[in-house]
């Protein structure tokens, strides 16, 4: 469980992505009828779930949408007094998924700039083992980040990890490797 964590916090990106693809998936079944606004059109390009009562139940995100039977010609309404004319709907819509894609987007963590370390290299710093991620940050081993010292007679020091491999993690001090490395700062 800790890799998905691990996995959801070094990539945010893609995070919001598949968080908006199931946001739209939820709204569009909501809807009914032909998409009318911009917006209606998009959510229902957008999602692999069809509109209610459309004639099709799933379509292929962005070239899919929902099939509905030919409309019947309405009888021609005089023109209306102003151009621009926008129905309530689509703007309380727009408002309504403009908030919720910004409340999404603001819940994305924001991550520091890459510091150039090796991937999976391992370091101690502030008395607490951090790990080298693909993109290139540094990152707490535990998911807590609590420092070594919160565990009686722990450091850290890089030591032989279970599979054979130098790692620096909280152990205690006769089994650090090397033996001036516990609790050093950026030891690599």
């Amino acid at each position: 469980m800790q890799v998905v964590w691990t996995w959801i916090l070094a990539h945010p990106f893609e995070v919001c992505v598949v968080a908006l693809f199931v946001l739209v998936n939820l709204v569009n079944p909501m809807l009914k009828g032909r998409p009318k606004a911009l917006v209606e059109l998009l959510i229902d390009r957008l999602s692999a779930v069809t509109r209610n009562g459309a004639q099709n139940k799933l379509s292929w995100p962005v070239v899919g949408r929902s099939l509905f039977q030919p409309a019947e010609p309405k009888p021609e309404e005089p023109p209306r007094g102003q151009s621009g004319h926008v129905r309530w709907a689509s703007l309380v819509w727009l408002a309504g998924v403009f908030t919720l894609a910004t409340l999404v987007l603001a819940a994305c963590p924001r991550l520091p700039n890459p510091s150039g370390c090796v991937p999976s290299s391992t370091r101690c710093h502030n008395n607490s083992p951090e790990v080298c991620s693909q993109t290139q940050r540094w990152t707490p081993v535990e998911v807590n980040g609590e420092p070594c010292s919160t565990t009686p007679g722990a450091v850290c020091c890089e030591a032989l990890s279970p599979r054979g491999r130098l790692v620096h993690a909280c152990v205690p001090a006769l089994a650090c490797m090397v033996s001036g490395d516990a609790g050093t700062t950026d030891a690599q």
